[in-house]
């Protein structure tokens, strides 16, 4: 949903319902291709949340994690463009 906070600021909230994040892959979510081995498998990134927080960064905006109980929960907040 998105949402006006103010004249100057919008929020853009993205969340799912899936399985959520590793408490251990969380402190790396923007970093690019971060894996970690679990047994056989590995989990990570790739490039996708990099980029967006990089193009974010350059808008002067921010993008987190906010902590859910269930699923995945992204809020960006950017600068509303002037009127």
């Amino acid at each position: 949903a998105d949402m006006v906070l103010d004249s100057q600021t919008m929020q853009i909230d993205v969340i799912d319902n899936g399985p959520g994040i590793s408490q251990e892959l969380k402190p790396y979510l923007f970093e690019k291709y971060f894996f970690l081995r679990k047994t056989q498998k590995k989990i990570g990134t790739g490039l996708g949340l990099s980029i967006c927080k990089m193009i974010i960064d350059l808008h002067q905006g921010t993008i987190q994690l906010v902590d859910e109980p269930v699923g995945t929960h992204f809020r960006i907040l950017l600068p509303s463009a002037p009127s």
